[in-house]
């Protein structure tokens, strides 16, 4: 079969879209425009004045609209996120970027409100970011996340009804007044576990686990991961005094 050289003809021997091609290119189209908004609002945050982002006392993603409020009517999905973590490097450069962390929080919280679970935020890429604010699931459909990253100090604190697991480790001061959640990590800083109540954490490191649970408030559960064995260390009471 002879090709058309001329552009009418090239375009007339090009093979049609079947459906399936087509959806993918509406899907596309879709999540393009649904990002474009994304940064928008991302830079609208990263400008603003800090009193006019959270709520009065402390960060607090979970509050009741908070979310809806700073992002409006754009719809977060798992997708959204994992597309929006892979492009925020181009903005490491801007002022207040370490604010990311904490829209990071808001995007899982929007999207897990809108019945989204089972996040993965893969930060290895970018520099180290705090994830400050507080995000909540509930005692019937905890909020489950995964963070591949080491984790900077005061990070995760006031946290509710989560399972987290931090492919990482995480710096001092973590954990600070969380409660009803599972976290699992490869190590943690000094002074983490204030306050904790109702939590299990997870860890190979013995010295973690030690220290979170002089601090914690009660009813909480240290396991150790040795190997492929899972040790409940308030049967080691050497361990916890």
């Amino acid at each position: 079969m002879k090709k058309s050289n001329n552009l009418r003809g090239i375009l007339s021997d090009l093979e049609p879209l079947n459906e399936e091609k087509q959806l993918k290119v509406k899907i596309d189209e879709k999540l393009e425009s649904r990002l474009e908004k994304l940064f928008r609002v991302y830079e609208k945050y990263l400008r603003q004045n800090i009193s006019q982002l959270f709520p009065p006392r402390y960060v607090d993603a979970a509050a009741p609209g908070y979310a809806a409020t700073i992002l409006g009517i754009i719809k977060v999905t798992p997708h959204t996120i994992n597309e929006f973590v892979s492009r925020v490097v181009t903005y490491e450069d801007y002022e207040n970027f370490e604010r990311t962390g904490n829209f990071l929080a808001l995007l899982v919280q929007q999207a897990y409100n809108k019945n989204y679970n089972n996040f993965t935020l893969n930060l290895t890429h970018l520099r180290s970011l705090n994830i400050q604010t507080r995000i909540a699931g509930t005692s019937n459909k905890p909020l489950k996340l995964t963070i591949v990253a080491d984790l900077p100090p005061k990070c995760l604190r006031y946290i509710q009804h989560c399972d987290i697991t931090i492919k990482g480790t995480v710096s001092w001061y973590a954990f600070q007044g969380v409660e009803d959640s599972t976290f699992v990590f490869e190590s943690a800083g000094k002074y983490s576990g204030e306050g904790a109540q109702r939590c299990v954490f997870k860890s190979p490191s013995k010295e973690s686990l030690s220290e979170i649970a002089r601090r914690a408030k009660g009813n909480c559960k240290f396991i150790w991961l040795n190997g492929d064995t899972e040790v409940n260390l308030y049967q080691e009471s050497q361990v916890m005094n």
